[in-house]
C-alpha cells in the first residue's frame, strides 16, 4: 500500500501525549508536529525560519550538497545544520539530505534548550524525544495503525527515533520496507 506522503494526518492523528501542548508548523518542505509542556510555537517558528534560511542559502551556493547520494564535505563557512547533515551522511555512507529532517529536529531542540522539560518533535518520521515520564512512540507502517510501540524513559536522555519507509513519504528510497527504524542518543 502506497500512502500519500502529503497526508501526515495518517500517522499524526493518533498521537496522544497527556499533559503536553500540541501544535503543527509547516514552512515549505518542513512540516513539524511539536509536543511540549508549554506553548513554544512562536519560538519554534523563529528557529525553523532561521535554520531554513541558512540552509537554503548554503544549498543555493552548493547545489551538489542537495543532489549527492554519497557523503560530501562542507565548506568552512557552512551553517551548523549543513555540517550536522554532512556528518550524519558520512557516518551512514549516504548524501547529506538523508539527514535533513533529523537535523531540523535537532536544531529546533537546541534552540529551545531547557525552556521546556518535555519536547517531542516529529518531522517526516524523524523524531527528537526528551521526556520527563515514560511515553510510548508509535511506529507507523501504513497498515492499520502503529505496528510497534517503543517505550521511552526519561533516564534514556534525549533520543532520536528515525523511521524510513519505501512505502510512505516522499523521500528517495531504494527499498520496499514497511518501516526501518533507528534509535540513537
Amino acid at each position: 500500500m502506497k500512502v500519500d506522503p502529503r497526508d501526515r494526518s495518517i500517522y499524526r492523528r493518533g498521537v496522544q501525549a497527556a499533559g503536553l501542548v500540541r501544535f503543527e508548523l509547516a514552512i515549505k518542505e518542513t512540516d513539524l508536529l511539536v509536543l511540549a509542556d508549554r506553548d513554544i510555537g512562536d519560538l519554534v517558528r523563529e528557529i525553523v525560519i532561521n535554520e531554513r534560511d541558512r540552509l537554503e542559502r548554503y544549498l543555493a551556493a552548493h547545489p551538489e550538497f542537495a543532489r549527492s547520494l554519497v557523503p560530501v564535505a562542507v565548506a568552512d563557512a557552512a551553517p551548523r545544520i549543513a555540517g550536522a547533515m554532512a556528518a550524519a551522511g558520512a557516518a551512514a555512507g549516504v548524501g547529506p539530505m538523508a539527514a535533513v529532517a533529523g537535523a531540523v529536529c535537532d536544531a529546533v531542540a537546541a534552540g529551545v534548550g531547557d525552556r521546556v522539560r518535555e519536547l517531542i518533535i516529529e518531522n517526516g518520521g524523524d523524531l527528537y524525544v526528551r521526556v520527563s515520564r515514560e511515553r510510548t512512540v508509535g511506529i507507523y507502517t501504513g497498515e492499520k495503525g502503529p505496528a510497534l510501540g517503543l517505550l521511552v524513559r526519561p533516564e534514556g536522555g534525549p533520543l532520536g527515533v528515525c523511521t524510513s519507509s519505501g512505502r510512505i513519504g516522499h523521500s528517495l528510497s531504494f527499498g520496499d520496507a514497511a518501516a526501518a527504524t533507528i534509535i540513537a542518543g
